[in-house]
């Protein structure tokens, strides 16, 4: 298998499945909100999600896709359900791309963003989100941009530093790549934006050069349930429907009535991820302030999402660290090298506070020690 993040994470699941006295710091999203789920299942599984069973779903079923649209403004038209967002992100790709044409990514970046339009045959060059607040530098856009250019990806809020952008950013980003390539669209990965006090709209309904991609996964721990979205113009979608046929068949009806439940309670769920998470930043900053202040990371804490990517000053490549984390004093945190950033790690906070607290204090004493030891 190729050394490639998701096959790394896969691998690190089943481990650490067989060693519970491990804490992990790598999941990506909040922990599956278990207590409130069971509560809706036993409140609507024998009469409602019996009733939307009986729906056909040859599209996607029709009551999701209404949830969706009315939760977010878009029209349900222009909306296809899909597997995930990382399914999003290969349909997208898939549809879009044709062999040597060019793409740029955001870095550092979530690892499939770059990978799936190689896959594709795309050519994939980078952009920088820049230090310290991973913001990008429209000079740099307008520079890399050019006619073969087809696609852009960018995720929003930035995984792995939860860096966000505005509406403003995002409009100016288009203008600059418009004035090099009308045809070019912006793929926005918003799975993590729903964590914002004031969510903005998604960026398709801000111009039809944007494509939004987002999912139940990230922000309300629903990975069970591979309910995600792509949202963008007709012209876009026919091509996608198309390709779906082939690549999806066709969704699973139970989890598309499953997930119109959970819809239906979304605030419930997103109150409670970002109750968890407002207290699990506390213990970030509380945890790693005197880390930055000593000079042993560098980085800013992050205002949004349940990522931190902190620099480790004087490690040219975090594996041994991390490595090292993991067996000597049993805490999981994932090398920088699959976001493109050797020296970095990224530390998830989305689990309880309790453990979180816990996970932090051995990856503080075990850096210590790594520190000494070098």
């Amino acid at each position: 298998m190729k050394n490639d993040y998701l096959t790394w994470y896969k691998k690190l699941l089943i481990e650490l499945h067989e060693r519970e006295d491990t804490i992990s710091l790598i999941s990506s999203s909040v922990d599956e909100p278990w207590t409130v789920f069971n509560r809706q299942m036993r409140d609507h599984f024998d009469k409602d999600i019996m009733q939307r069973l009986s729906v056909p779903n040859p599209w996607g079923l029709p009551g999701l896709k209404e949830l969706i649209s009315s939760k977010y403004g878009i029209n349900a038209q222009n909306i296809i359900l899909t597997r995930g967002a990382t399914n999003a992100i290969f349909l997208i790709c898939q549809c879009l791309l044709e062999h040597k044409d060019e793409v740029l990514v955001e870095t550092p970046c979530y690892e499939p963003l770059w990978r799936t339009p190689e896959l594709v045959g795309a050519r994939v060059t980078f952009i920088s989100r820049r230090e310290p607040v991973y913001s990008f530098d429209l000079r740099e856009i307008a520079q890399k941009v050019s006619k073969k250019t087809r696609l852009i990806i960018l995720t929003n809020i930035h995984n792995p530093t939860g860096s966000f952008l505005s509406v403003d950013n995002l409009l100016k980003i288009l203008e600059v790549v418009r004035t090099k390539n009308k045809e070019t669209k912006i793929l926005v990965d918003e799975v993590y934006l729903d964590f914002l006090d004031e969510r903005p709209p998604p960026a398709v309904l801000l111009d039809n050069g944007f494509i939004t991609i987002s999912s139940l996964t990230k922000v309300y721990g629903f990975n069970i349930l591979r309910c995600g979205w792509i949202a963008a113009e007709e012209k876009i979608l026919r091509r996608i429907r198309y390709n779906q046929v082939f690549v999806d068949g066709i969704g699973s009806r139970y989890l598309e009535a499953i997930s119109t439940i959970v819809m239906e309670n979304l605030d419930e769920y997103r109150a409670l991820s970002r109750n968890v998470v407002s207290k699990n930043r506390q213990v970030l900053s509380e945890m790693m302030t005197p880390l930055i202040n000593k000079g042993k990371i560098c980085g800013s804490l992050p205002d949004a999402g349940c990522l931190y990517f902190p620099e480790i000053p004087g490690i040219k490549n975090t594996d041994a660290l991390v490595d090292y984390l993991k067996n000597e004093h049993k805490v999981c945190v994932v090398p920088g090298k699959f976001f493109g950033k050797q020296n970095h790690i990224r530390i998830s906070f989305g689990g309880t506070p309790n453990k979180l607290r816990e996970g932090l204090k051995r990856f503080v004493q075990g850096l210590d020690m790594f520190l000494k030891q070098m």
